[in-house]
């Protein structure tokens, strides 16, 4: 996959006769998926191409959305986009303020913990996934780390010490045995 693109949803399937899709967003808040555009939809995951897409119309429609895409006017037009991931360019999103991240520029970075003045690594940032509290850091250990542990560390300014984007490096107040 091309390191500029990111995944923001999919098409889960077909609605109506007309060539509405049914849409999931991985986005935040979930409606600005639809303020990146154009969309990238790859359909088959065998293959490398992608189709550019544009959505011309969208509207909520029970735990995610119904969308309307150019040059998609029925079902049998539809369906062959069905199950697609949308995919849109990362220069696209806007720009955080500093000490603030997006979930995949933090996945895949090293994590190290401070313990008795010495930096251990715990392992790799695998993804971030969210909690009713606070965000989490699903951690596994890599090579380097003391063993092959999936550790589940919280996204807290009393736990996360630093982010060192340039070396791919969060430093974290945990301990190893944790």
């Amino acid at each position: 996959m091309r390191d500029h693109l990111l995944a923001v949803g999919r098409i889960t399937g077909v609605y109506g006769v007309k060539g509405w899709l049914r849409v999931h967003s991985e986005t935040h808040p979930a409606d600005n998926i639809f303020t990146y555009q154009p969309w990238l939809v790859r359909r088959d995951q065998s293959r490398a191409d992608m189709q550019t897409l544009r959505v011309i119309e969208f509207r909520e429609h029970g735990k995610g959305y119904v969308v309307r895409l150019e040059g998609v006017e029925d079902r049998s037009r539809a369906e062959t986009y069905s199950h697609a991931t949308i995919y849109v360019d990362k220069h696209q999103l806007p720009t955080l303020p500093v000490e603030e991240f997006y979930w995949h520029e933090l996945e895949g970075m090293e994590v190290f913990a401070d313990t008795d003045g010495k930096a251990i690594l715990l392992g790799k940032v695998a993804q971030m996934m969210a909690t009713g509290a606070n965000d989490v850091m699903v951690v596994r250990g890599c090579e380097g780390s003391p063993d092959e542990r999936e550790r589940l560390i919280p996204w807290l300014a009393h736990v996360v010490a630093k982010v060192d984007m340039a070396r791919g490096r969060i430093d974290v107040i945990w301990h190893p045995d944790d």
